[in-house]
């Protein structure tokens, strides 16, 4: 009656593959926009990246690489940009953001 069955079962742990970013973001910047950055789709024909929280992007407009917590505008007053072609590099505070941004690849 209503007796138990003695299974028993067998974990085998599942190896963590470590996910390398396209970018990352360092510096000492307010509000802090540092962090893993990867892909997240095009947006005005280029490759555009969300930090890992999805709460900052680099994104290119007109002539411009911007990191800003919205791909287009800047609602907040807070970015940070980059006029050359190549993301990766140096990006200046804009607005009330402070600090300066640098871009790092692969």
């Amino acid at each position: 009656m209503g007796g138990h069955s003695s299974k028993s079962f067998r974990i085998t742990p599942v190896p963590v593959i470590p996910v390398t970013p396209d970018y990352i973001v360092s510096g000492e910047l307010e509000p802090d926009a540092t962090g893993n950055y990867f892909e997240d789709g095009l947006y005005n024909g280029q490759m555009s990246y969300a930090r890992e929280d999805s709460s900052w992007y680099i994104y290119f407009f007109d002539n411009t690489w911007i990191i800003s917590k919205a791909k287009g505008s800047q609602p907040d007053y807070v970015w940070w940009l980059r006029s050359s072609p190549e993301i990766a590099g140096t990006y200046s505070a804009e607005e009330d953001a402070t600090g300066e941004a640098t871009v790092t690849g692969p």
